[in-house]
């Protein structure tokens, strides 16, 4: 996280502010002060007491003491509630403290050779440098616990597998406190120091598979977390034991050499947060919109050439080339019950978007940065989630070979892992152009997937893909839709005339049901007809009749084929 010690300070407090080695060193300057005089005085007079020199060995004791025990008070507050680290901390302190006095006494009172003093020296030494370096090395470790909330950092880590969750427990399980407290009822946790300078962190911190906690986790997350844990355990990250009490429990078990902590080649849990392109800001500098995110008209594609285009009625128009390139279709697909759905989608022109040279220069130095060989795993992990890249588990052709985000990143197909990193940036600068919404919140611009006839349309057309190739069918095309709806009219069925027609075309049609009224001939002469029963010579049939509805002078009667070709 690039955690900086401010000089030989070993805790954090202005007052308690100590250079062990400088105050040993002020205190037996002091001390050689006064032994001098005294000796000087005792040469002269040919003395030299035992008592003084007990003297100066209780006051190298007494100060180192003093600058110990300032040491530890102050280290304290660096540890806060950690108890269990600080006390085996303090124990290194002591023990090196007391070796390193009397060494210093050995020094100057001892009848020593020169490799001998050089050795009492180095033990001197390395105390005072344990001291700072173990401040360090905790400190940064230390510093981590501390910012695991802090705005603008993030646990590294893949979230779907449990990684980043692991880290994120080992670093609440180093904040200090009672496991039940932190992780929930029947939670345990252990930790200790190890190694010859006790800068390795051990943190064991188990927790019930039906902890009240997990549960929780689990309904809020709908079950991911749960999953996620699961698969945690199934790539080996995460331990499922069985305790003595018959109870499962995931184990989460780290060693953290704090040497190491937040240096190269070294891990870091807290790591900065990276930030995403800003789409909308460079979809303006690039002139693809306005202020207002609305797409400028020349981004949109024209007409090639006249090309067919159904219209709502059925009917075929040829528009000049030129024009906007306007793909119209009619369905009654999501429209309401009865009515059909005409869409009008403007294309935009997304090939000459995707292939402007000045969006290269932009997306180019983004992934540049992003990809720096001296930027750690963790570090570009963190890049893609910001992105909401956390795995390949959308990307399955680059799963099945690489199985995680981690391994491609690090598997030195650098042609593969740029291609992949500038498609995902110049990506989401076209999310954040297409996502404008109008005043209901509908979008305003859309994507649609491409059927034969509007591939059709568009190779025609000349209108390529983000490739610049041309569509095919089942590919996005990007579009600004107008969307109008009519409804359906209901077909009327046959009219009176077509009937008749339809009846008389029966050769067993009855003549009397059918003009059992008058009904009129069609034509322009507006002649009517009606059906008479015989009376006396009269046969019965169908009659020409006059304007007060009797039968017509001179009126004979019409057969069915006679009166079908009057229909």
């Amino acid at each position: 996280m690039g955690y900086t010690v401010p000089g030989a300070d070993f805790t954090a407090p202005s007052q308690l502010q100590t250079n062990v080695g400088a105050e040993v060193g002020k205190s037996l300057g002091n001390v050689f002060a006064q032994f001098g005089a005294q000796l000087r005085q005792a040469n002269e007079q040919a003395q030299k007491t035992s008592a003084l020199q007990t003297q100066m060995k209780d006051t190298i004791l007494i100060n180192n003491t003093k600058s110990v025990n300032k040491t530890l008070s102050a280290g304290k507050e660096q540890f806060g509630d950690d108890e269990v680290l600080y006390n085996e901390w303090k124990n290194e302190v002591v023990r090196r403290g007391e070796e390193a006095t009397q060494a210093q006494i050995d020094f100057q009172f001892g009848d020593l050779d020169a490799a001998s003093k050089k050795a009492k020296l180095d033990i001197v030494g390395g105390f005072e440098s344990y001291l700072t370096e173990s401040k360090q090395n905790y400190g940064r470790f230390l510093a981590d616990v501390n910012d695991i909330g802090t705005d603008g950092m993030r646990i590294i880590g893949d979230t779907t597998n449990g990684e980043q969750q692991s880290n994120q427990i080992i670093l609440n399980a180093n904040s200090g406190g009672n496991a039940e407290d932190l992780f929930g009822k029947g939670a345990t946790m252990t930790r200790s120091l190890s190694g010859d300078n006790k800068e390795i962190i051990n943190t064991r911190v188990r927790i019930p598979v039906n902890s009240p906690m997990l549960k929780t986790l689990g309904s809020k997350s709908n079950g991911t977390s749960i999953s996620v844990f699961e698969k945690g355990v199934e790539e080996g990250i995460i331990k499922k034991n069985v305790g003595e009490d018959g109870m499962e429990f995931y184990e989460f078990d780290k060693a953290i050499n704090t040497s190491r902590y937040s240096k190269k080649g070294g891990v870091d849990f807290v790591i900065p947060k990276d930030t995403a392109i800003d789409g909308g800001a460079t979809a303006q500098e690039l002139g693809y919109a306005d202020e207002n995110m609305i797409i400028k008209p020349d981004m949109f594609a024209k007409m090639n050439v006249g090309v067919a285009k159904e219209t709502v009625d059925g009917a075929d128009v040829n528009p000049s080339a030129g024009e906007p390139a306007v793909y119209t279709s009619t369905s009654t697909k999501n429209s309401q019950k009865g009515y059909v759905r005409t869409i009008n989608s403007s294309i935009i022109n997304v090939a000459e978007m995707r292939n402007d040279p000045a969006l290269g220069v932009i997306v180019n130095s983004k992934v540049k940065g992003m990809l720096l060989s001296g930027r750690g795993t963790d570090a570009k992990l963190d890049s893609f989630g910001a992105y909401g890249v956390d795995s390949l588990d959308a990307f399955p052709a680059l799963k099945n070979k690489h199985k995680t985000l981690r391994g491609f990143i690090e598997s030195g197909d650098e042609d593969a892992l740029n291609t992949f990193t500038k498609s995902m940036v110049t990506q989401t600068v076209f999310d954040k152009l297409f996502s404008k919404t109008d005043n209901k919140g509908d979008r305003v611009y859309t994507q649609m997937t491409t059927d034969p006839k509007m591939v059709e349309f568009l190779n025609a057309n000349n209108i390529r893909n983000e490739a610049n190739e041309p569509y095919e069918v089942d590919q996005t095309v990007y579009v600004k839709n107008e969307i109008t709806e009519r409804q359906i009219q209901k077909d009327a069925g046959p009219d009176f005339n077509e009937q008749m027609k339809s009846n008389l075309g029966n050769k067993k049609a009855n003549l009397e049901s059918l003009f059992a009224v008058a009904v009129q001939i069609p034509g322009p002469a507006k002649s009517k007809v009606a059906y008479f029963p015989a009376v006396g010579k009269e046969k019965a049939g169908v009659y020409r009749i006059d304007d007060d509805g009797a039968k017509g002078i001179g009126a004979t009667p019409m057969g069915r084929e006679f009166l079908l070709g009057l229909f």
